[in-house]
């Protein structure tokens, strides 16, 4: 491999990272639009808070917010060390520098500013599930 074809696997790397990084933006804030859109409706409609027992409630959205911790942001992270590993491999073959090819999984365990990252994002997804659930049930 030359050092042109390394610096473009780099940059298709770089791409990739960029690519996900928009498309997580976009999938977190209608997330976060829903829940704030279905608590609108239900501040709005109170039928539709008859219908739904508190606990009931609070149950759905534990399994949002677990469904969006281990389906959606760690393999999110997960998917961009990988990308970072990879980028940084085809960079120093593209400086002539000697290095170990990574493994097919790099992250056998998480850094704490992945961990930090998943943390900031979910304690948000928290704090708006626990928001709507308040006005929601005592409104």
């Amino acid at each position: 491999m030359n050092s042109e074809d390394a610096v473009r696997l780099a940059q298709i790397c770089q791409d990739s990272f960029q690519n996900r990084r928009n498309y997580e933006w976009k999938v977190n804030f209608q997330l976060w639009t829903i829940i704030a859109l279905w608590t609108y409706l239900c501040i709005s409609n109170p039928s539709i808070v008859a219908a739904i027992s508190p606990n009931i409630l609070l149950l759905a959205y534990s399994l949002i917010l677990l469904i969006y911790i281990i389906l959606w942001q760690i393999p999110m992270r997960k998917a961009f060390e990988t990308d970072k590993v990879w980028k940084h491999y085809y960079m120093h073959l593209a400086e002539g520098l000697k290095k170990e090819r990574p493994s097919e999984s790099p992250l056998s365990i998480m850094k704490w500013n992945q961990i930090a990252y998943i943390l900031s994002q979910s304690l948000f997804t928290l704090f708006l599930i626990i928001a709507s659930w308040v006005l929601i049930c005592f409104t």
